[in-house]
């Protein structure tokens, strides 16, 4: 549940999924999720790398600043993605 929202949320900027960001969600002790193996299978399952997540923060850069109404130019984007 906690990862579908995490997911459906493009207003603010996208947010890699890991197993310490569900955990800090969810208000658990580190590591606890390893003692739910359906938990650990769907965050697993939800994993993207370094660069696919990159991609997507600059796909929703692009997408806010075209609906901003705001040119969209590589300085832009940076200073959106940041």
């Amino acid at each position: 549940e906690e990862i579908r929202k995490i997911r459906a949320d493009t207003i603010n900027r996208p947010i890699r999924i890991t197993q310490g960001l569900i955990e800090r969600r969810l208000s658990l002790p580190k590591k606890q999720l390893n003692n739910c193996p359906l938990c650990i299978a769907e965050v697993k399952k939800q994993h993207e790398t370094q660069e696919e997540h990159w991609a997507r923060v600059v796909q929703w850069a692009v997408e806010k600043l075209i609906q901003e109404g705001k040119e969209v130019n590589i300085s832009n984007i940076i200073h959106k993605s940041i």
